[in-house]
C-alpha cells in the first residue's frame, strides 16, 4: 500500500461525503426517502510505487477531476415542471435555494412567478440562475462546456416534509415517489 503524506490523505477526507437515511418517525419512508439505488462495485486499487504517480490535481491539494454517478431521471419525474412543484406546496414563494459552486455558498430566492433571484436578477429557469452563479465566480472568458447547468441537481433547499436539505432534483423524486404511493 503506498504512504501518502499527510497533505494528502486529509484533503481526501475533506472530500469525503457521508450520508444516512434513517426513516423519521411518523414519515412515510416513500416520502422522505427515494428508492435505493445499486451500489456499484469497488474498483481494486491499482498498484503504485512512486509518489509522482500520484496524479497532478492531488498533488497540488486540488480535488480530483472526477463525476460523480448521477441517477437516472424517470419518466414521471421528467413530466413534472418547477411550477408543478411549486402548486404540490414541495417549493413555495419566497423559499431560499442554495448552490455550493467551487467552495463558495451562493443563495437564490424562488420568486411567485417561479422565476428564481439571485444576486437582485431574476432569471426564467434553475439552469439560468445556476448558469450565472458560475459565470459570478469564473468569469466571462468561462467555456460554455462549464457553464452548462442541471439547475435541478445544482440547487438545493429544505424538504418541508422531511426537513432536510436535499437538491431540487431529489425533492422532485421524493414527491413523484409520494404520489405514487396515495
Amino acid at each position: 500500500m503506498p504512504k501518502l503524506p499527510h497533505a494528502d490523505l486529509r484533503a481526501s477526507l475533506q472530500r469525503v461525503r457521508a450520508t444516512f437515511d434513517f426513516p423519521r418517525a411518523g414519515v412515510a419512508p416513500a416520502i422522505c426517502a427515494p428508492p435505493a439505488a445499486p451500489v456499484p462495485a469497488p474498483r481494486p486499487a491499482e498498484p503504485s510505487s512512486t509518489e509522482s504517480s500520484i496524479p497532478e490535481s492531488r498533488a497540488s491539494g486540488q480535488p480530483p477531476l472526477t463525476r460523480s454517478r448521477k441517477i437516472a431521471v424517470s419518466e414521471d419525474e421528467r413530466h413534472v415542471g418547477f411550477e408543478g412543484m411549486t402548486a404540490a406546496s414541495r417549493v413555495n414563494p419566497g423559499a431560499t435555494l442554495h448552490g455550493d459552486y467551487m467552495g463558495q455558498r451562493h443563495t437564490a430566492t424562488v420568486l411567485a412567478s417561479g422565476q428564481i433571484r439571485y444576486q437582485e436578477k431574476v432569471y426564467p429557469s434553475l439552469s439560468a440562475a445556476g448558469r450565472a452563479v458560475k459565470l459570478h465566480v469564473r468569469g466571462r472568458n468561462t467555456p460554455e462546456s462549464t457553464l452548462s447547468t442541471d439547475g435541478w441537481d445544482f440547487w438545493r433547499t429544505t424538504d418541508p416534509v422531511c426537513g432536510d436539505e436535499v437538491s431540487l432534483k431529489t425533492l422532485r423524486r421524493r414527491m413523484v415517489h409520494a404520489q405514487r404511493d396515495l
